[in-house]
């Protein structure tokens, strides 16, 4: 699917204060497959008449992996 950017001219070049990309490059700052995917499951639920409920997107042994990366990476 490929990236896009909510800006006109290209990706912002800081997220929450710290810099994330080279101003100026035409790169994307939106991941269209995670959009896709959380918007595929959005019109099934709202279709089973569910739109109020959402799953989340990641469970407790992905959160466990993720803590085991960070620790790795101390060592």
């Amino acid at each position: 699917m490929g990236s896009f950017s909510y800006g006109l001219s290209g990706a912002s070049p800081t997220s929450q204060g710290q810099p994330v990309c080279i101003p100026g490059l035409p790169e994307g700052d939106i991941n269209g497959h995670i959009i896709s995917s959380v918007g595929a499951i959005g019109h099934v639920l709202i279709t089973l008449d569910l739109a109020d409920q959402r799953p989340p997107l990641f469970i407790k042994k992905d959160r466990l992996r993720y803590l085991e990366l960070l620790e790795a990476g101390r060592k």
